[in-house]
C-alpha cells in the first residue's frame, strides 16, 4: 500500500518502465499515479507519451476524491492509464 504521501502516491517520467500490479494506492495530497513530477506538469495535457518506457499493470485501487479513501486531485493522471486500474493485465500507451 502506498499511502498518505504529501503529494501523490507515484510519479512517473515519460520513459519509465514501470509495472504496478494489484496494488492500493490511496489517500496521498496528490494524485494516486501521477505522470510528470512538477505543479505545471500535472495532468497539464502536454504530454507526448515516449515510447522509450512501459507503463503496465492491472488490478490496483487507485480512488479518486469522491471515494473515502480518494487521492485528493484524482486517481490517475492523465487518465490514458485508467487501465491500471483495470481488472485484466494491459499495457499502454
Amino acid at each position: 500500500m502506498i499511502q498518505s504521501n504529501a503529494t501523490a502516491g507515484i510519479v512517473f517520467c515519460e520513459s519509465t518502465n514501470l509495472s504496478l500490479v494489484n496494488s492500493t494506492i490511496a489517500r496521498n495530497d496528490g494524485y494516486g499515479v501521477q505522470l510528470g513530477n512538477t505543479e505545471r506538469e500535472r495532468c497539464a495535457g502536454r504530454f507526448k507519451i515516449a515510447r522509450e518506457g512501459e507503463i503496465e499493470g492491472y488490478g490496483n485501487t487507485i480512488p479518486g476524491p469522491g471515494d473515502p479513501d480518494g487521492n485528493s486531485l484524482g486517481g490517475i493522471c492523465p487518465p490514458g492509464f485508467q487501465f491500471l486500474a483495470e481488472a485484466g493485465a494491459e499495457t499502454g500507451p
